[in-house]
């Protein structure tokens, strides 16, 4: 028997008009369907007459009563038990004779006869421009593919119950649990307006997981920087980017004592990251504060500070959480000889001899440390990685003064203001895991710029580091508000914004007896290279992993943290990509990557979350929020993609009463795993302990 596609194309000029488009839809753009299907008139008849594609392969759903399920039949027969179907109410559309469906929610609509929705606004038919284009007012759209505006949403209207969403294909019913993502979710507050998207106020988004269903719900983290910006409906906090105006209420002397006061020149609002410590769920910030939140009802509850318990002034948003549940995470203090980078150790809850619970910042304690090479200069640091034996501390020439700090302070600038970059090498120090000692020999290599490391794992002798890295660190001041609103029309944007992911290999024991130009790296099958600069100083030189922009990076964590692994996802950075909405799947090994994307979508960090029954690393699901431009604020989707194929299994569409912002990080949480004490319950308002 013929395969599905001769027979279309056979029947290209037999079928009625309405087909037509559909059919020369399939065979010119979207054959990926032929390699799924066995052959079959049925198979090829239901693709005739609705299919639907997302990304770069096809995707047709089951119809459960249909003959044909076992060959994947698509869900658009002219059978009327169909769960979905595509583009109802169009005129040319044989799969809904109902001409008289409204649109009412600006993105789809139920059919009352065939339970059809409609999701036109999702069509990977696309039309994407080349190049620049010059606009109506003469201006220069240098990515007219990308609007970067999706960032400047505020929220004006919290989701606090679960809000229901249109379900398209099947969500495996073995996903259970919530992601919660955080990010900036309020730009600007009374007339005043934050400067950077790392000052928005954070907004918590949770997509709750069960049976099958998916809902949404979101609430803005309620920290002191929020409550009193809020009650004051003015900035009086200062921020990374955004210093704090004069609260004309205070006295003179209120307002010297708040130049020595912790907290008004270091914000609790932590917006960047979630992680668990013990059984609870905090957010994160670069500040010294972190806060625990409701996973299931997002409330907050108790703000730690973390410089009650260790000697630390900041520490980073990533910290790295261990097989057995205790968390690791750099804290940047001071020594006699100057800044210091302290490994910050956190055991899970357990209890004492009078049967105490002590929590993880009871018990925490400082496990080692290394020093900061400029005493004056400690480096900016976001994340770094962890093997099973090392810590791997990246020092990077992006810095904090002193000098400039000490400005800050007295004169309540923004803490941007006080970063410098040096045009430097950049330095790796290697620390045990059993000692707490950094290795004798150092590294350095490229100068480069990074907030997210990917991961890091020993080989035969050598330490294997993987980095998302930038040339330096101007992609910060892209992330300007007035940067982001005006992206569009500079064409130097896409440059300062241009990052590639990149791999290290650090020999641990090398020889030092070998010549200066001899490559001390021997692991097969890189490019990598280790050559001493000088007695005791090597210098690496990494290798590209993949030729295009990869942020937020994330690993089948839970398995391969710290272990050899083969695959990250990621989201495209690169804002003159033609398609700058698109999730990255990068394998390490092949050095090669799959993209996932569609038509006037940008999504959210992908988080990989591994099926029970996983065989193989990337069995399982990635999951990631999805906004939309164009004036579809309200609209946000949770995809989840076949971790193997990269190809949707399902999706979730919300439409939210009001705006939803973009978010930067978040957590996967299996149901039951995380909880807040009842004690915690009782009072949702921000106590600091």
């Amino acid at each position: 028997m013929s395969s599905p596609l001769h027979w279309l194309s056979e029947t290209r000029n037999s079928v009625h008009v309405s087909d037509q488009k559909k059919l020369d839809f399939l065979l010119d753009g979207h054959r990926d369907f032929s390699n799924s299907y066995d052959s079959g008139l049925c198979n090829a008849y239901h693709n005739v007459i609705g299919s639907t594609s997302y990304g770069t392969s096809g995707h047709q759903y089951q119809c459960d009563s249909c003959p044909e399920r076992n060959n994947k039949c698509c869900n658009t027969c002219t059978n009327k038990h169909l769960s979905y179907s595509y583009h109802c109410g169009n005129e040319e559309d044989v799969t809904c004779q109902n001409k008289n469906l409204q649109n009412t929610m600006g993105l789809g609509f139920t059919c009352p006869q065939h339970r059809t929705v409609n999701m036109q606004s999702t069509t990977t038919k696309k039309s994407q421009a080349q190049g620049p284009v010059v606009e109506e007012d003469g201006r220069v759209n240098y990515y007219p593919n990308c609007d970067a505006t999706i960032w400047l949403r505020s929220c004006k209207e919290e989701v606090t119950e679960p809000l229901s969403g249109t379900h398209i294909g099947q969500v495996p019913h073995w996903i259970t649990g919530t992601l919660i993502r955080n990010g900036p979710g309020r730009l600007e507050v009374g007339d005043q307006k934050y400067n950077h998207l790392f000052d928005g106020s954070a907004l918590l988004h949770r997509f709750h997981f069960k049976r099958g269903k998916v809902t949404y719900q979101n609430k803005f983290l309620r920290s002191s920087s929020y409550l009193k910006d809020t009650k004051a409906q003015r900035i009086v906090v200062n921020y990374f980017g955004t210093r704090a105006h004069p609260d004309p209420c205070k006295t003179i002397l209120q307002n010297i004592a708040s130049k020595f006061d912790f907290e008004e020149h270091f914000t609790d609002n932590a917006q960047i990251s979630l992680y668990p410590y013990g059984d609870g769920l905090y957010a994160l910030t670069e500040t010294p504060f972190i806060l625990r939140v409701d996973p299931e009802t997002l409330d907050t509850h108790e703000k730690v500070d973390l410089t009650k318990y260790l000697a630390v002034l900041t520490h980073t948003a990533h910290p790295h959480i261990d097989r057995d549940g205790t968390v690791y995470n750099i804290g940047q203090g001071v020594g006699p000889l100057g800044p210091k980078y302290h490994i910050c150790k956190f055991p899970n809850p357990k209890a004492d001899k009078r049967g105490n619970i002590k929590s993880p910042f009871d018990q925490a304690q400082i496990v080692g440390s290394v020093g900061a090479r400029w005493r004056l200069n400690p480096c900016y640091m976001h994340s770094f990685s962890m093997t099973e034996n090392y810590w791997v501390i990246i020092e990077q020439p992006l810095v904090v003064s002193v000098p400039k700090i000490l400005k800050v302070v007295l004169r309540q600038d923004a803490l941007i203001d006080a970063l410098e970059w040096h045009e430097k090498e950049t330095k790796i120090h290697v620390i045990r895991r059993d000692t707490g000692a950094t290795i004798s020999t150092q590294y350095v290599t490229e100068t480069f710029f990074f907030l997210h490391t990917i991961n890091a794992y020993e080989d035969k002798g050598h330490i294997v580091l993987d980095i998302a890295t930038y040339k330096n660190a101007e992609m910060l001041h892209c992330m300007y508000v007035e940067a982001l609103k005006n992206a569009s029309y500079d064409p130097s944007y896409a440059r300062m914004f241009r990052g590639r992911p990149k791999r290290w290999v650090i020999p641990l024991r090398p020889n030092s007896d070998a010549s200066v130009g001899t490559n001390l790296v021997t692991l097969p099958d890189t490019k990598c290279q280790g050559r001493w600069l000088k007695k005791n100083v090597m210098y690496l030189t990494p290798e590209l992993l993949a030729d295009i922009g990869c942020e937020v990076p994330r690993i089948h964590y839970e398995k391969h943290n710290g272990r050899p692994y083969q695959y990250f996802y990621a989201i495209c950075s690169d804002v003159d990509h033609p398609n700058p909405g698109t999730l990255v799947k990068v394998d390490v090994v092949n050095k090669t990557h799959l993209e996932w994307s569609e038509d006037n979508i940008y999504p959210s960090e992908p988080v990989f979350v591994p099926h029970p029954l996983a065989k193989n690393e990337d069995d399982g699901v990635v999951l990631s929020a999805l906004l939309r431009a164009k004036g579809l604020d309200n609209q946000v989707c949770m995809v989840i993609l076949d971790a193997a194929t990269f190809t949707m299994r399902a999706r979730v569409e919300f439409v939210a009463p009001g705006p939803v912002p973009k978010c930067l990080h978040g957590w996967f949480v299996p149901e039951g795993t995380l909880k807040v004490h009842q004690k915690d319950s009782e009072n949702n308002s921000t106590r600091e302990k």
